[in-house]
């Protein structure tokens, strides 16, 4: 078998993953979870109702008397934030008598819970968002891994879903044989629901909002709070129900790629979790992780307040500057989002970008020009694309030859002596490789370091570009900073924690 490769990068990363799974349950005891039930203090598994059998966490009702509404949940005792979650259950046996129709052959996990000691005593289901596990009989015939919105919200399309449960579009499973769900879960950005490999459901923005949950701490339920991260929990409420096999990959972590717990697959920053390095012998000091001492923040939000740009394309939502073209508003000429704080020269950018589509920029160092177009620049730009095979060059919008002019690839640093022409000094890395530097599907940082003629453009931790610039005819020192509205087909590109700083 010849092995492109591709192929053996994509099977390497593959058995780096399944060496990464953190195993939730150990097949042996309830090690690690803590039950609620409602009625019953945090802890009291009465009638043992969850309980380690077989390999795997069974709920029986065989101990009960009476339902008596004790809906219940069992916890896991780690919040997570952004993660892919699997497992595999089986619906088994009778509904217990006395509870509630919806409940028969029902179950489900809850992500983004709210910590299991602030659910009051009688607090029936916890602020949370729940994967629902359904089965069929002879009478029912519905769709599992469903969506349903205990005390929260959530969005699909850009509009807010009504509905307390939504269906996914799975196939119908009956019986009591075993079913392997996933969920990936990325903080308040996106949840999906896998069956087999595929996406059965997908849904946005969740928060805490609406109905349903009751006897909770009003201080817990602060309606329009964005649910970025929480507990996961394993419901019962009334059916017998088995799980086992329930792993997780955390997706958040280190992103410095100098660090031995760097993960290629990580698609949240989190350089808390990065090791520090090991003292060397000799002059080799321990060096700390970079931060954003010094820098200030050049957006409030909210507001476009500060910034100048067409308003038909740009506005704030959700935290985020948001650059967005349809078909219906189409952008005729290349135009920009200018900051008007002033010019930048010598200073550090960073910024959170996220691109849907086509492709766009960070401008620096630019000049209007008035004589083309409103809120036109020409100038540096850190470009980024929808295809991965810009992003990382140094751009020159409208620069020193007509159209556009790349001054760096990924992957290299170069100086520039005259014109357009410049010369690799040395490489960084294989352009290609670099490639997975960028999260495509979400979240990237740029952090631009510009000082007199030489420019860095790193992307999430990895120096991808250098650049030199002494053509002493087109370098420019100073100029604006602005983001790229592009032309082409539609596309939506949102920015966030913009800061920046002023180097002396």
């Amino acid at each position: 078998m010849k092995l492109t490769l591709g192929l053996l990068l994509a099977m390497t990363l593959s058995a780096q993953q399944a060496a990464d799974w953190l195993e939730l349950f150990n097949g042996k005891n309830l090690d690690g979870w803590v039950v609620k039930i409602a009625g019953h203090e945090l802890g009291d598994n009465y009638g043992r109702t969850f309980r380690a059998e077989d390999g795997a966490i069974k709920v029986a009702y065989d101990q009960y008397t009476d339902f008596g509404n004790r809906f219940s949940h069992l916890f896991y005792k780690q919040k997570f934030s952004h993660y892919r979650l699997s497992l595999e259950y089986r619906i088994t046996g009778q509904q217990m008598k006395g509870a509630p129709g919806y409940a028969r052959l029902n179950s489900g996990v809850m992500i983004h819970s709210q910590a299991p000691e602030t659910i009051l005593k009688n607090q029936d289901w916890p602020i949370s968002v729940e994967a629902q596990f359904l089965s069929n009989d002879g009478e029912l015939k519905r769709p599992t891994m469903n969506v349903c919105t205990p005390g929260t919200e959530i969005f699909m399309k850009g509009q807010m879903v009504k509905a307390h449960c939504t269906n996914s579009t799975s196939k119908i499973y009956r019986g009591e044989d075993w079913l392997k769900v996933e969920v990936e879960v990325l903080g308040g950005e996106r949840v999906r629901h896998f069956i087999d490999g595929q996406v059965v459901l997908q849904y946005e923005t969740p928060q805490i909002g609406g109905g349903v949950a009751n006897g909770f701490d009003p201080a817990i339920k602060q309606d329009g709070k964005l649910l970025t991260e929480g507990y996961i929990g394993l419901q019962s409420e009334s059916q017998p129900v088995e799980f086992r096999n329930i792993r997780l990959l955390n997706l958040s972590g280190c992103m410095d790629p100098r660090s031995p717990r760097f993960k290629p697959y990580f698609v949240h920053r989190d350089d808390t979790q990065c090791a520090p390095a090991a003292r060397g012998p000799g002059i080799y000091p321990q060096y700390e992780p970079d931060d954003s001492s010094g820098f200030v923040s050049i957006f409030d939000g909210k507001t476009l307040n500060g910034w100048d740009g067409d308003t038909t394309f740009w506005r704030v939502e959700n935290g985020e500057i948001v650059g967005e073209t349809t078909p219906e508003k189409v952008v005729k000429v290349n135009n920009f989002l200018i900051w008007r704080g002033g010019k930048v020269k010598d200073f550090e950018l960073k910024v959170e970008f996220k691109l849907s589509g086509t492709n766009s920029g960070i401008q620096y160092r630019s000049v209007e020009l008035p004589e083309v177009g409103k809120w036109v620049l020409k100038g540096y730009q850190a470009d980024l694309d929808i295809g991965n095979g810009y992003t990382g060059n140094l751009h020159e919008e409208r620069g020193r030859m007509p159209g556009h002019v790349v001054l760096a690839r990924r992957g290299d640093v170069t100086r520039i002596t005259e014109g357009p022409k410049y010369k690799v000094l040395a490489t960084l890395g294989d352009n290609r490789m670099l490639r997975g530097v960028v999260n495509v599907q979400g979240w990237n940082q740029y952090h631009i370091i510009a000082r007199g003629p030489v420019m860095l453009q790193i992307l999430n931790g990895q120096l991808v570009s250098a650049t030199i610039d002494e053509d002493t005819k087109n370098f420019v020192p100073e100029g604006l900073l602005g983001f790229q509205m592009h032309v082409g087909p539609p596309f939506r590109v949102a920015y966030r924690n913009i800061l920046y700083r002023k180097l002396n």
